[in-house]
């Protein structure tokens, strides 16, 4: 059989092609970076429909007075608002092309109001465009280097496309002050693996750990324990896929890994629980195939 190799290849923002670090930690309680193809984790820059209304909507309710913007007359403010909220309409009814002109309206109503350059970056987003996507984030951050949404859309766009150190510049914007952070643990995780994919083991593992002092998260866990598992400290990678598990049960990426350090420390009998365990979980894909391939190993064995 051919010897598992540590895939840390694609990534992101769900688009991985076989990944085994688990890019969202939003996904689980919780996220690889394995040694088998796993079945595929989508981290996906899109969004639902309903999804971005909300945000945006959220968005601009809550920094509507906070946010810069030119001296602009109390007229041209009102029919940005309007130009927004018709957005707003056009996106429920599937109109995207209404809902990006009526967005490129409000901004140029109000140039300096960030949140309308966001929903529309969010829109991009949504479509597909990510060039103009991160045009927009990149527009934004230009007026104001700390606005923190689009530094975190900007670092999974750089996560995307592998650009490791940006994407870690962009997530150490995003926590320079944790307060207001959306799903802070997230942006940990994706920080950590920025650092994992440039060689900073110690950083990633150091950032890791913030992550789960914030909140217990399956998938953090994981891939803490692919990082100690890499640095062949197979009792804390052991400890920590342990964690995962019981956090979530169903999670057989983690149980695959834990049947192969029990096969390390020759526990046969446990190891072949959990690659049982594997197929029984994730049937008819890549992963079971792999457990199946064990077991035939370890029954002659015994």
């Amino acid at each position: 059989m051919k010897k598992p190799t540590f895939d840390l290849n694609s990534l992101i923002l769900p688009v991985i092609n076989r990944f085994a670090i688990i890019l969202s930690a939003e996904k689980y309680t919780n996220n690889k970076i394995s040694t088998f193809p796993m079945k595929e984790i989508n981290i996906s820059r899109s969004f639902t429909s309903k999804f971005i209304i909300l945000i945006v909507f959220t968005g601009v309710m809550f920094f509507q007075g906070g946010c810069a913007t030119t001296p602009d007359s109390e007229d041209a403010r009102t029919k940005a608002k309007k130009k927004f909220n018709d957005s707003l309409m056009d996106a429920s009814l599937g109109m995207r092309d209404k809902q990006i002109a009526n967005l490129k309206e409000a901004i140029q109503l109000t140039p300096e109001n960030l949140n309308y350059r966001f929903a529309l970056g969010l829109v991009y987003s949504l479509i597909g465009e990510i060039d103009h996507a991160d045009q927009e984030f990149k527009n934004i951050l230009a007026i104001d280097p700390n606005y923190k949404p689009a530094l975190r859309e900007l670092g999974r766009a750089y996560l995307n496309k592998r650009e490791w150190t940006k994407a870690a510049k962009s997530f150490e914007g995003v926590l320079k002050e944790i307060s207001g952070v959306s799903n802070p643990h997230q942006v940990y995780n994706w920080l950590a693996l920025s650092y994992y994919k440039q060689g900073k083991l110690v950083d990633a593992e150091r950032v890791w750990l913030k992550a789960l002092k914030i909140s217990e998260n399956a998938g953090v866990r994981y891939n803490l324990a692919l990082s100690y598992k890499e640095q062949e400290r197979f009792d804390l990678a052991r400890d920590s896929l342990e964690k995962a598990v019981k956090l979530k049960p169903d999670f057989a990426q983690a149980l695959f890994e834990l049947a192969q350090l029990e096969l390390k420390n020759k526990n046969p009998y446990k190891s072949i629980r959990y690659f049982k365990k594997v197929k029984t979980l994730a049937p008819n894909s890549r992963l079971a195939d792999s457990a199946q391939e064990y077991l035939n190993l370890i029954r002659p064995m015994n």
